[in-house]
């Protein structure tokens, strides 16, 4: 309720992202969809990695309640790579991707965080066949 009121004090002029912990995500993309105008920043590293279920289940939030978003941190591979200086296993860049489309498509959360999951393009494109999607399909969709 405090975050909402604080939205409704600042008068926006440019699109806004409001960073939201991932472990809240729901609740706060909830307050965002409610007031429309801002977009969630959700931070998915380099040294604080979510869980694939954490993860899934922001975009998952995100892409039903229609808030726009956007991922920042640890990216920097298109499969899950385990990072040497932080000692992570950071997110595939495709495999959020992938996320991203198959909760467009109904997905449930745990379905999603299986995306996240999906350490070799193979599998993923295999997890991809299993909701109707395909790379192909994903490039017609841009």
């Amino acid at each position: 309720e405090s975050v909402g009121n604080l939205l409704d004090s600042l008068a926006f002029t440019v699109p806004t992202y409001v960073e939201l912990p991932i472990t809240e995500a729901r609740a706060g993309l909830a307050v965002l969809a409610a007031d429309g105008a801002e977009r969630a920043k959700l931070r998915t590293g380099p040294y604080e990695v979510p869980s694939p279920e954490h993860l899934a289940a922001a975009i998952g939030a995100a892409v039903r309640l229609r808030v726009p978003f956007k991922l920042t941190g640890g990216l920097h591979h298109a499969l899950p790579t385990h990072d040497q200086e932080s000692g992570q296993e950071h997110h595939g860049l495709l495999n959020v991707l992938a996320t991203t489309a198959a909760a467009a498509t109904g997905a449930d959360d745990t379905q999603l965080a299986g995306f996240l999951r999906a350490n070799d393009a193979d599998r993923l494109r295999k997890y991809l066949g299993r909701f109707g999607l395909s790379w192909g399909a994903l490039q017609e969709r841009r």
